[in-house]
C-alpha cells in the first residue's frame, strides 16, 4: 500500500478565505478570530501535532458550501474554546486521506458526516454531533469522532462535548447559525434535537 503524501495538505493561515473549502457539510474555513481553531500542515520538515482532521471536496465549490465552511470553523472554534482547548485542524483534498490519517496514522479525531464511517467503525469511538444546516428539520448533522484510546484523544472529547453544551445554552449556537445562515435556521426545539443526537447530554 502506497502512503499519502502528507504533504499534500494544504497549509491555512488566519487571513484565509472559504473559497478553497468547498465540501458542503465537512469542511474548515479559517476566521480571523484568534480563538479559531489553528489548521496546521507539515511544512519544510516541522513536525506536527494535528489533532482533528477533516476534508473537503473541489466539485462541491458552491455558495452554500462556502457558507458552511464559515459556519463549521465558528461552531468548531466557539465549542472548543468553551471548552478551553484550541487544537490543530488538518483539512485534506479527500475523505480516503481525512479517513487514512484518522485510522492509520491515528489523528485523535476526525470529523464525519453521515455515511463517512460505516455503523461497526462508528462504534468503536466516541461521538458528538452537531448541526450545520437545516436543523428544524433534523439534517445535516455532522459528528466528531473521538478515539479515546489516543492520549489526546479523551480531553479533546470533554473539551468539544462540554464546550458544545455550552455555546448550546449561552444562546451562542443560535447566534452563528443565524449569522451565517438566516434568522430561522433555528427551531425553537434544536436543543431538544441536539439532545436526542447527544443521548448522554442531561
Amino acid at each position: 500500500m502506497n502512503t499519502p503524501n502528507r504533504t499534500n495538505a494544504f497549509r491555512f493561515t488566519l487571513g484565509s478565505v472559504a473559497h478553497l473549502l468547498a465540501i458542503g457539510w465537512l469542511l474548515f474555513a479559517c476566521t480571523a478570530q484568534a480563538t479559531a481553531p489553528r489548521i496546521a500542515a507539515k511544512m519544510l520538515g516541522e513536525e506536527r501535532h494535528v489533532d482533528v482532521v477533516g476534508y473537503y471536496s473541489s466539485s462541491q465549490n458552491t455558495p452554500s458550501a462556502e457558507i458552511e465552511g464559515k459556519l463549521t470553523a465558528d461552531l468548531l472554534g466557539a465549542a472548543f474554546q468553551a471548552g478551553d482547548m484550541q487544537p490543530e485542524i488538518d483539512v485534506l483534498p479527500s475523505k480516503q486521506l481525512a479517513k487514512y490519517e484518522f485510522f492509520v496514522n491515528q489523528v485523535p479525531v476526525m470529523i464525519c458526516a453521515e455515511g463517512d464511517l460505516t455503523a461497526k467503525e462508528m462504534k468503536r469511538y466516541r461521538l458528538v454531533t452537531y448541526y450545520l444546516s437545516d436543523v428544524a428539520n433534523g439534517k445535516h448533522p455532522i459528528s466528531l469522532v473521538f478515539d479515546l484510546k489516543h492520549p489526546r484523544g479523551n480531553k479533546l472529547y470533554k473539551a468539544f462535548d462540554k464546550g458544545l453544551q455550552k455555546i448550546v445554552s449561552n444562546g451562542k449556537y443560535r447566534e452563528l447559525m443565524q449569522k451565517h445562515l438566516g434568522k430561522n435556521a433555528v427551531s425553537v426545539d434544536y436543543f431538544s434535537r441536539l439532545q436526542r443526537q447527544n443521548p448522554s447530554w442531561k
